[in-house]
């Protein structure tokens, strides 16, 4: 029933967070195969939100479809995996838990997802995040046995500063590798032991003397039965964990109640009536618009335009003008000059034009069928009852005028009344015709109910001219094309934006604490759209408060850009704590240009100078093509638009995924997935003028040297993408 209207339930950023809140319960309620596609989609936009709460959402719903609909699982997971080295703790958070109840859920490990977690334990610093990799390894220990007792050599080294949860993780994880490979790993438990054995925490002593006990048994208790079974106790497999939403028990309480919002009967809370046995009558939800009032409620019949409703009617609907106003007025006077009009003969009245028509009121003549009733009762011609209406309306002193006016009228011939019934018909459709012209317009002013709003509502957000809500994963959720049928694409076709593969932990350092009187500001690059603009590269500014005084104010400044260029500034630091680091975003436009983003910060009053410069690999943005469009454009960028050069292999970098990891920390590029295996094919495109960037490399057999092209339109994009290649290959 809701599905065709599934674009009505997509969040906008005005919503408050309850309501975001029920948009994703719908939405997920409403995913299919059919529709999952552009519900990724648009929860990928989500993610980038500064609602916290809201993002969490995000991602739990994310993890929901996974689960209800197989076909975009793994996809799901991908994506959820390089949410990991985002910056914000509610969003890595999250991403690992939702990826540990997937995992769980499926019936076939992802041996690599396990392993790419692992190598970000050491980037990972939330405590809840690194509690669940550890977690996991020691589940899926069995299918990572060479990189999980690494991990927790590595953890050993760091018990001692870990928070409390990682270390009741880390001594599960020694005892689950102990149980599985007690040769390599038996040594490197007990350590562990003996460091909790003395930890500050009562909980994990406990947690070690317990689980010492059932591992390494004291001498004489070895036949003891919780020993011989501590392997099948603490490697028992576990259920699959339900995912429910968090609004499972919450269909007892009405919608959008405050008890519907906190899952409790508040009081005065009152129970829906339950369903009727009988289908009542439709009638019943007839519901008259309020712009059609009735004259029986609003008008009386021997003083209708006198009356004060008249006055707020023209006062409050679509149709009144200064005219109109004007004509009230008129009204209220000793004479009506429409009563004089008709006070003559019938020859007159019946020769009047349209715009003598037009001075009666638009109600009067809207509402015409209801008056005849009400003041007439039941003549059958409709032209007499209509003066007679207006000339009792219009006359209180001048009864003899009126009479002779309505006799007249009334002894006017078949075929005058006929034209005259027809004329003012085509008055009538054309007026209608107007006023459904103007209605149809929205107007800031008007009497308009809340039924009239919400009947107003379009099924699709207003489109926004500014790229405000630009995906932050750039399609990274979005299906893989080996789900969907196989067709043959036209040229181009395949051509579309896509995730970063490797996002840069390295920051560059932009103001020490020595020169900022203890402020130290670092950048670091994100690769991901920045949501003010697709043209913009997002950086993250980190700043860190060294010194033993709060800094309050931080700011942008001035901006001192080349031509071209803009800048997007992060939202002000009000106060900043001693010992505390806080991030800010900031979206540059190179311009497609290697010249540096200059501007002041502003700090409590101070004035810095900070220059921040792109590598021409920051300056780009992934692009997934097939093999067909790559050679296709890269024969149209030959010539000067191509770019060449022979470098020299190091001892680490021969081998094809050594090759392309060392392409994708230089540039934020995709591969090609190529037919041939002699070859590696990139693609991307320059963030601020969509110019298609294409680098292909030749792998060596025998020999020591790589053959390296570079297509681009733009040709210092591409000797500049060269030359940063050639040293990053040249490196070991």
């Amino acid at each position: 029933m809701f599905e065709p209207y599934l674009k009505s339930f997509f969040v906008r950023s005005s919503d408050p967070t309850h309501i975001k809140a029920l948009k994703l319960e719908v939405l997920t309620n409403l995913a299919t195969d059919t529709n999952i596609s552009v519900i990724l989609r648009e929860f990928q936009t989500y993610i980038g939100s500064s609602d916290k709460e809201f993002v969490a959402a995000t991602i739990q719903a994310i993890g929901r479809c996974a689960s209800n609909i197989r076909e975009v699982t793994d996809t799901c997971l991908s994506g959820l995996v390089s949410l990991l080295s985002n910056r914000d703790e509610s969003v890595v958070g999250e991403s690992v838990v939702v990826i540990r109840k997937l995992l769980q859920s499926e019936t076939v490990g992802h041996k690599d997802i396990i392993s790419h977690m692992a190598r970000l334990m050491d980037n990972i610093k939330i405590p809840m995040a690194r509690a669940s990799i550890l977690w996991l390894l020691g589940e899926y220990c069995d299918k990572v046995p060479k990189i999980a007792p690494d991990v927790l050599r590595k953890m050993a080294k760091t018990f001692i500063s870990e928070d409390d949860i990682v270390k009741l993780q880390i001594l599960t994880l020694a005892t689950k590798l102990y149980l599985t490979n007690p040769k390599q790993t038996r040594l490197l438990c007990q350590y562990v032991y003996n460091l909790a054995k003395y930890d500050t925490n009562y909980d994990i002593r406990d947690r070690a003397r317990l689980t010492r006990a059932l591992v390494f048994p004291s001498q004489g208790h070895e036949d003891n039965k919780l020993a011989k079974h501590a392997k099948k106790i603490f490697l028992a497999t576990k259920p699959p964990p339900v995912q429910q939403s968090s609004f499972k028990d919450r269909d007892q309480f009405q919608l959008s109640t405050l008890s519907h919002l906190i899952n409790a009967r508040a009081t005065g809370y009152q129970d829906l009536p339950p369903f009727p046995e009988e289908a009542p009558d439709p009638t019943v939800r007839y519901v008259e618009l309020p712009a059609s009032f009735t004259p029986e409620n609003h008008h009386k019949p021997s003083h209708p335009k006198k009356s004060k409703p008249q006055k707020m009617k023209s006062f409050y609907s679509d149709e009144s003008s200064p005219e109109d106003e004007s004509e009230d007025d008129a009204s209220d006077s000793s004479s009506d000059s429409d009563s004089d009009s008709d006070s003559s003969d019938s020859d007159s009245s019946e020769s009047s034009s349209d715009e003598d028509n037009e001075s009666d009121s638009e109600e009067e003549e809207e509402e015409e069928p209801r008056f005849k009733r009400k003041v007439s009762g039941g003549s059958s011609k409709k032209r007499p009852e209509k003066h007679g209406v207006s000339q009792s309306s219009g006359s209180e002193d001048t009864d003899s005028s009126s009479s002779s006016s309505s006799s007249g009228s009334e002894s006017s011939s078949d075929e005058e009344a006929e034209n005259s019934e027809d004329s003012d018909e085509d008055v009538k459709k054309k007026k209608k015709s107007d006023r459904e012209q103007r209605n149809s317009v929205p107007q800031g002013r008007g009497n308009r109910s809340n039924l009239d709003l919400l009947l107003d509502l379009d099924d699709t957000p207003p489109a926004m001219d500014t790229p405000l809500l630009t995906p932050s994963l750039g399609g990274l959720l979005t299906p893989s094309p080996s789900s969907q049928p196989s067709q043959p694409l036209p040229p181009g076709a395949s051509i579309q934006p896509a995730s970063a593969k490797f996002v840069p932990t390295v920051t560059q350092e932009l103001l020490n604490r020595i020169s900022g009187g203890g402020l130290a500001v670092a950048c670091r690059f994100t690769r991901s759209p920045h949501l003010y603009s697709p043209r913009m590269t997002s950086v993250e500014l980190s700043f860190t408060n060294n010194g033993s005084e709060e800094i309050r104010d931080i700011s942008v400044g001035s901006k001192k850009l080349a031509p071209g260029m803009a800048l997007h500034e992060f939202a002000g630091i009000a106060v900043l704590s001693p010992d505390t680091t806080l991030n800010g975003t900031i979206g540059v436009d190179f311009n497609d240009t290697t010249q540096p983003a200059m501007f002041d910060l502003v700090v409590g009053g101070r004035t810095f100078s900070i220059n921040i410069t792109a590598p021409i690999g920051e300056l780009l943005m992934p692009l997934a093509m097939n093999e067909g469009d790559f050679n296709l454009n890269q024969i149209k960028l030959r010539g000067m638009n191509e770019q060449c050069g022979v470098v020299s292999l190091s001892s680490g970098n021969k081998d094809i995924k050594s090759l392309v990891n060392r392409v994708y920390e230089t540039a934020n590029l995709l591969q090609v997935q190529c037919s041939s295996n002699d070859i590696v094919k990139f693609g991307g495109q320059t963030a601020s003028g969509k110019a298609l960037v294409l680098v292909s490399l030749s792998l060596p057999q025998d020999e020591q040297e790589s053959t390296i092209s570079v297509n681009c339109e733009k040709m210092v994009i591409s000797s500049m993408l060269l030359k940063e290649i050639k040293s990053a290959l040249k490196r070991d």
